[in-house]
């Protein structure tokens, strides 16, 4: 997730009542450390502002970790049902979409996780590199067509948040580029060489992400 998202995503989410937000559901969450140190972002724009008003957030990966609540695969029955037993107000379902090659069947397990009034908050990139996870469909979308996807949501707000360029990063991370740099030169392994190299079309383009906020109908 992108700083300039994360700091959206915790904007919007402070205007609704701790009451209708919780409990939430971040589904793809990560563990503790990728939320807290890795991009740290995450929890400094969202979770903890969300936590500091009482919110109740429930975090759900496909893998097991710290800081995971509730792992495995949300088309399971099983899973399907822990998370559905929580009673969610709302979902956090941030830069997935892309990742997975059966769209319509992601929105469909967001679509029965919330009742009627529950609020969805869908992030997916617009301009972004190729980031396999382990794929990347370069699925792209605007707001509008990621409620296209949710036929039963009501869409209330959609944004292009720009998140800045490739230099901007380097300046923030002298990690990130080094590592950047020494992908870009070493073509070992493929993928992950091509994935460096496609980085530098965003050397001064702004990386931008899609962003929708949707009410279950």
């Amino acid at each position: 997730m992108l700083r300039n998202e994360a700091y959206w995503i915790g904007e919007t989410l402070s205007r609704f009542a701790p009451a209708d937000l919780s409990p939430l559901i971040n589904l793809g969450s990560s563990t503790e450390a990728f939320r807290t140190v890795v991009q740290p972002h995450i929890d400094a724009g969202i979770l903890r502002p969300l936590t500091d008003r009482g919110v109740r957030i429930i975090h759900s990966d496909l893998a097991d970790g710290p800081g995971i609540d509730i792992s495995g695969d949300i088309y399971t029955g099983e899973v399907m049902d822990r998370l559905k037993a929580e009673g969610p107000c709302s979902v956090l379902c941030s830069n997935m979409f892309e990742h997975v090659s059966d769209r319509p069947r992601l929105a469909a397990a967001l679509t029965e996780l919330l009742s009627p009034g529950g609020i969805l908050l869908v992030t997916v990139p617009h301009s972004f590199p190729w980031h396999p996870d382990p794929l990347d469909t370069m699925y792209r979308p605007t707001p509008a067509q990621i409620h296209e996807l949710l036929p039963e949501f009501d869409l209330l707000e959609g944004a292009v948040v720009s998140c800045g360029t490739l230099v901007s990063r380097y300046c923030g991370s002298p990690r990130f580029m080094a590592a950047q740099i020494l992908g870009s030169l070493i073509p070992i392994p493929p993928g992950r060489w091509f994935r460096s190299l496609h980085h530098w079309c965003w050397l001064f383009r702004s990386y931008k992400v899609s962003c929708a906020v949707l009410v279950r109908k």
